[in-house]
């Protein structure tokens, strides 16, 4: 059972789901978007993209302005995109884009070895992390996914959250996945170009897998165990499976 905030009104998926992404604004520093924020085609919230760019590397962003002037910008997304299908989201991440002439930008700022070099602590602080619930991921339909996570507006989690109390668990969400959530043409599902992790979950439990095959998708545990078993430990005044989104919450014993 779940106990405190979580354990008394729950009814809808929607209350993990709003209480999950609320932590992770509250405990994490991710900012909300809209889903009107997220660029179907692109699979990308091309705003934060731009903002982080600029805001990190705007002497790199000042000699392409200058290069391609008022095509700046398209140029950049071209070379994205051509990057994030043909080396995928992980490599883009770590080691960034090169446009011509000799223009490079990186997409992710990673965590210094220690704070003795205050621009690189800088660059660190500037990532910017988001979220996005119900997000309509697809140029071809109107189908929605529950909560997608960013770093500096390139997705690299999905999640479908179940309820326990309306008789769906994650298992229910692993069901979804497979059989509504077809990698085919979407770019935020496809393997590499897309996110980089799929999670299903309860309030209880989760699962996790990093490639979407439809029905032959396999998902593995992502839960802490539960006295030398399967699942997760008791949590006070929270769900389960808020180590996902909190505060290394205290383990009940």
């Amino acid at each position: 059972m779940t106990s405190g905030h979580a354990a008394e009104h729950i009814h809808r998926e929607v209350v993990l789901e709003e209480h999950l992404v609320a932590q992770l604004v509250a405990q994490q520093g991710y900012i909300e978007r809209r889903p009107e924020d997220y660029d179907r085609a692109l699979a990308l919230d091309r705003e934060l993209v731009l903002r982080f760019v600029k805001e990190t590397q705007p002497d790199q962003w000042a000699k392409l302005e200058s290069h391609y002037s008022t095509s700046a910008e398209n140029q950049f997304f071209s070379q994205l995109e051509k990057a994030l299908k043909q080396r995928g989201t992980l490599d883009v991440l770590r080691n960034g884009i090169k446009l011509v002439p000799g223009i490079r930008f990186f997409l992710c700022a990673f965590r210094p070895a220690s704070s003795l070099n205050a621009e690189l602590v800088r660059l660190y602080e500037a990532n910017i992390l988001s979220v996005i619930r119900q997000l309509r991921y697809s140029p071809k339909s109107e189908n929605a996914i529950d909560v997608v996570l960013f770093v500096n507006g390139i997705p690299v989690v999905t999640m479908e959250l179940k309820n326990r109390l309306t008789g769906q668990t994650f298992k229910h969400a692993e069901r979804q996945y497979r059989t509504d959530r077809s990698p085919a043409g979407e770019p935020l599902l496809t393997f590499k170009r897309g996110a980089l992790v799929h999670f299903a979950l309860d309030e209880d439990n989760v699962s996790m897998t990093t490639k979407l095959l439809n029905g032959k998708t396999r998902f593995l545990p992502f839960n802490r165990g539960r006295d030398l078993g399967a699942g997760n430990p008791d949590i006070p005044n929270e769900f389960r499976v808020a180590y996902l989104y909190a505060d290394q919450p205290e383990r009940k014993a």
